[in-house]
């Protein structure tokens, strides 16, 4: 243990195949164990055995659940049920009926009289 590698954050990152944004949320969540200097920097110092405890708690730890899903609004058997042609007309119309027709204004400004 007294010859043990020591590492940078990032270099742990890159020991670990990871960005140092993971690195830093694997410390944060409690998977890596570092330590930190003292002074205005704080540099943060991992050991390599830490690192491949991190990955042994990692595959160790199970995933977390998948979110529900909200339930279907219909909405996707509605449309699947028309052809291309009734769908796209449908959808232009709510569309349509939501927003409004768009009136087609020109974008070119009128120039001024020349002198």
């Amino acid at each position: 243990m007294e010859n043990e590698e020591v590492f940078t954050l990032d270099e742990a990152a890159a020991f670990l195949k990871v960005s140092a944004v993971t690195a830093k949320q694997f410390v944060n969540m409690g998977y890596l164990r570092v330590a930190r200097t003292s002074g205005n920097r704080g540099r943060i110092l991992v050991l390599k055995s830490e690192c491949i405890a991190a990955v042994k708690k990692l595959m160790d730890t199970p995933p977390p659940p998948l979110p529900k899903l909200l339930p279907s609004s219909g909405a996707d058997t509605f449309y699947q049920a028309m052809s291309p042609e009734e769908a796209q007309k449908s959808l232009q119309a709510t569309f349509d009926a939501v927003l409004g027709k768009r009136q087609k204004t020109s974008r070119t400004r009128s120039k001024p009289p020349r002198k």
